[in-house]
C-alpha cells in the first residue's frame, strides 16, 4: 500500500475533527521570518520526489514548523516552453501544506536549455514562471528563492553574473507586483566556495558585495544563504576557512556597508557538519564531527540558539526533513530527520523541543502523542 494512502487512513482513523484542528500550525505564527513579523520562524527543507514526503509534512505540523522549502526543478516540471506545467507531485504536496497551514518557500532550481541566455536564465521567463507559481498557490506560496547557489556554476547554470542575477530580481519584483502578489523574493541563496572548489564558482561575499553595488537593496527584502560545508563548532567566530555557521556575520557586514539595515537573512538550507561532506578533510580541521545522534542534537540546539539571537535572522530551514530522492554530495540521506524506515532521528525530536521550548505550545503534548501514534502506526502497515 502506498505510504500516503497508509497515512491519509491513520490519520481518519486516529483525529477526529477537534485533534485535526489542534494539530494545525497555530495562525498567529503565519508569517513568522517575514518582515512584517518579529516572530522568528522555524523552516524544513523537504524533497517532494523523496521517500515520505507526504508523511514529512505531518511531521512538521506535528511539531510545529512554520515553513517548509521545497525545491522546483524547472527542467523537470517544465521541460519544454510549448506544453503544460507538469505539478502533479507539487500540487498534492501544496494541498497538504494548505491543510496544515504551513507556509511554503519555493526555491527555483535547473533552468531549462530553453530559458537559458549566455548571461545565465532569462528574466522574463523567469518572471513569468514566477507569477505562475504566485497565482497557482496565492494562499501559502509566501516566498520564491531563485536559483539558489547563484553564485556558483552550479546554481546559475553557467558562469555567475551578478549584473544578470539582479535583472531577475528587478524583473520578478516588477511582475509580482503588477499582480497584486505579497509573495517575497529571496535573493541569491549564496553558498560559501571552498578553496579547491569548482572552477568558475565566485565567492560568495563579493557576489553579494557586487549586487548592493548595483542597488540590489532596491529589489528585495530578505537575502538567502545556503550552510553545508561547515566547520564543526557552531561557536567560531567567522573569518577564512573552514566556513562557520556564523559566516552570516559577513553577510550582515556587507548588507550594512550598504545601508541595508532593515534587510534581513533567511537559511534557506543547513544541516550539521558530517564526515561525508564533500570536502569534509577541510571542514572540521582535526576537530571531532558531531558524530552520534545525541551530538548532532546539540549542535542543531547550538546552531537555532544563535540564529534566533540574531534579529536580523528570519528564518532558518533544516535540511532534509525527509530521505531525498539521491544522495546529495552536500546533504547525505543520514542527515534526514526522518529516515528511509520511517524512525525519527534524535535531530528532530530536538528541534520539536527548541519550538515548544520558544512557542510555550500549549498544544505541544498533543501533537507529539499523535505524531508518535502515527510513526507507531506506519511502521506496522503492510
Amino acid at each position: 500500500m502506498a505510504l500516503s494512502r497508509v497515512v491519509s487512513q491513520i490519520v481518519t482513523g486516529l483525529l477526529s475533527a477537534s485533534l485535526v484542528a489542534m494539530t494545525l500550525v497555530d495562525t498567529s505564527y503565519a508569517v513568522s521570518g517575514l518582515p512584517n513579523s518579529s516572530q522568528f520562524g522555524y523552516g524544513a527543507r523537504v524533497d517532494i520526489w523523496g521517500q515520505h514526503a507526504g508523511y514529512a509534512l505531518t511531521a512538521a505540523s506535528g511539531i510545529g514548523i512554520d515553513w517548509i522549502g521545497i525545491e522546483f526543478d524547472w527542467t523537470r516540471n517544465w521541460p519544454e516552453r510549448g506544453i503544460a506545467f507538469q505539478l502533479e507531485a507539487l500540487d498534492a504536496i501544496m494541498q497538504s501544506a494548505r491543510q496544515y497551514q504551513l507556509n511554503v518557500l519555493l526555491s527555483i532550481t535547473n533552468p531549462p536549455a530553453w530559458a537559458m541566455t549566455l548571461a545565465g536564465p532569462e528574466p522574463n521567463l523567469t518572471a513569468e514562471l514566477v507569477t505562475s507559481l504566485a497565482q497557482r498557490y496565492p494562499d501559502i506560496l509566501l516566498a520564491i528563492e531563485p536559483f539558489p547557489y547563484a553564485n556558483t556554476v552550479r546554481g546559475w547554470g553557467t558562469l555567475p553574473n551578478p549584473a544578470a542575477y539582479l535583472e531577475i530580481l528587478k524583473t520578478g519584483q516588477a511582475a509580482l507586483q503588477a499582480i497584486g502578489s505579497p509573495v517575497v523574493l529571496i535573493a541569491a541563496g549564496l553558498a560559501p566556495v571552498l578553496s579547491g572548489g569548482i572552477s568558475g564558482d565566485m565567492d560568495d561575499l563579493v557576489f553579494l558585495e557586487s549586487l548592493y553595488a548595483n542597488g540590489a537593496a532596491t529589489y528585495t527584502q530578505i537575502i538567502g544563504l545556503r550552510l553545508y560545508e561547515i566547520g564543526c563548532d557552531p561557536l567560531t567566530a567567522p573569518g577564512g576557512e573552514p566556513i562557520v555557521i556564523r559566516h552570516y556575520e559577513q553577510v550582515r557586514s556587507i548588507m550594512l556597508k550598504y545601508g541595508h539595515k532593515t534587510g534581513l537573512i533567511w537559511i534557506t538550507g543547513f544541516s550539521w557538519p558530517t564526515p561525508d561532506n564533500r570536502q569534509r578533510q577541510q571542514v572540521c580541521q582535526g576537530k571531532p564531527f558531531p558524530a552520534s545522534p545525541a551530538e548532532q542534537a546539540k549542535w542543531i540546539q547550538q546552531a537555532y540558539r544563535l540564529m534566533k539571537s540574531q534579529l536580523y535572522i528570519g528564518v532558518a530551514f533544516i535540511d532534509p526533513l525527509n530521505p531525498p530522492a539521491s544522495n546529495n554530495l552536500l546533504i547525505p540521506v543520514s542527515n534526514a530527520l526522518i529516515r528511509e524506515d520511517t524512525s525519527l532521528h534524535p535531530v528532530l525530536v530536538a528541534y520539536r523541543d527548541i519550538i515548544q521550548t520558544d512557542r510555550g505550545n500549549a498544544n505541544g503534548q498533543v501533537k507529539t502523542f499523535l505524531f508518535k501514534k502515527m510513526v507507531s502506526s506506519i511502521k506496522k502497515a503492510p
